[in-house]
């Protein structure tokens, strides 16, 4: 599904920024060229996302590969961004910027990811009509060494309506 969806926005979207391409360059109007430039702008901004939507739908279930886990919650954010922009979530990360590959199911790691933070969205709006301070997602990863093995710990947080005693 995911991939049908990219495909089908991916043409028209294309023929959206050529047009936009040809109206700055046949157009004087200094505004006009401004506007043209924004309409690719924004264009090229949707075709990552359809690009990230498409990579995550080719779930490879059979082999593990090295990874970025930042490369990871940030492609996962971009997919959640405008629904958090839209519920008035601010979405806080915290992590080393020199964090080593991790070898794992890519696909897999991100839709752990997505899944907690569609489940933070949803207690969050339970929780808050709105605008709150505290609507905040946080992302958190910390390198942690267990048994002398290193690992990542990562954790989302939020301060929605919490899981009952009996989950």
């Amino acid at each position: 599904l995911a991939s049908g969806v990219a495909h089908e926005i991916n043409n028209p979207l294309m023929g959206m920024i050529n047009y936009a391409d040809i109206i700055q360059d046949k157009v004087e109007d200094v505004d006009l060229k401004e506007y043209a430039a924004s309409i690719m702008d924004e264009g090229n901004r949707i075709g990552k996302i359809v690009q990230k939507l498409l990579s995550f739908s080719r779930q490879d279930q059979q082999s593990y590969s090295h990874a970025s886990i930042a490369d990871i919650i940030n492609d996962s954010h971009s997919l959640t961004a405008a629904v958090l922009r839209k519920h008035e979530i601010t979405f806080i990360q915290d992590m080393p910027e020199d964090l080593p590959p991790i070898k794992c199911r890519r696909q897999q790691i991100q839709q752990v990811i997505l899944n907690l933070l569609t489940n933070a969205t949803f207690a969050l709006n339970l929780k808050y009509d709105g605008y709150h301070d505290d609507k905040i997602i946080k992302v958190i990863v910390k390198p942690i060494t267990k048994d002398n093995i290193h690992w990542f710990r990562t954790t989302v947080e939020d301060h929605g309506i919490g899981i009952g005693e009996d989950m």
